[in-house]
C-alpha cells in the first residue's frame, strides 16, 4: 500500500478543474499530494498525515473531494478511500467511482 498512486481519468469521475493528481503514501504515516489544474495552477501539499484501518485509508488535509463533482477542496478537508483488497494498488474514494491506481 505504501507507494505512489495516480488518479485514473474516467467518464465516471469527471472534473472541470483537475488535469492530473498524484498521491504518495510514505511508511512513516505521512503523504504528499501533487495536483495540476486545467488553468495551469499547481497545488503541492507535503508531509500530511494518513492512517489505515479496516480497508479504509484516512487522509488529513487532502485537497480533492468528489461531491458533487471531482474538484479541489479547501485546506483542512479529511478524505477517506476504500482499499481494494483484490487489487492492492488501488484506492477508491468512498462513495464514488473515482480511483487512484498504483504501479502494476
Amino acid at each position: 500500500m505504501v507507494h505512489g498512486y495516480a488518479l485514473v481519468p474516467s467518464n465516471e469521475c469527471p472534473s472541470s478543474e483537475l488535469k492530473l493528481s498524484r498521491l504518495v503514501l510514505h511508511r512513516d504515516g505521512t503523504y504528499d499530494q501533487h495536483h495540476e489544474l486545467l488553468n495551469g495552477k499547481i497545488i503541492d501539499v507535503t508531509s500530511q498525515h494518513w492512517s489505515f484501518s479496516r480497508r479504509t485509508v484516512m487522509l488529513d488535509n487532502f485537497r480533492i473531494v468528489t461531491k458533487p463533482t471531482l474538484r479541489i477542496s479547501e485546506p483542512g478537508t479529511q478524505t477517506s478511500f476504500q482499499a481494494v483488497t483484490s487489487h492492492p494498488q488501488m484506492l477508491v474514494f468512498a462513495g464514488s467511482q473515482c480511483i487512484y491506481e498504483g504501479p502494476k
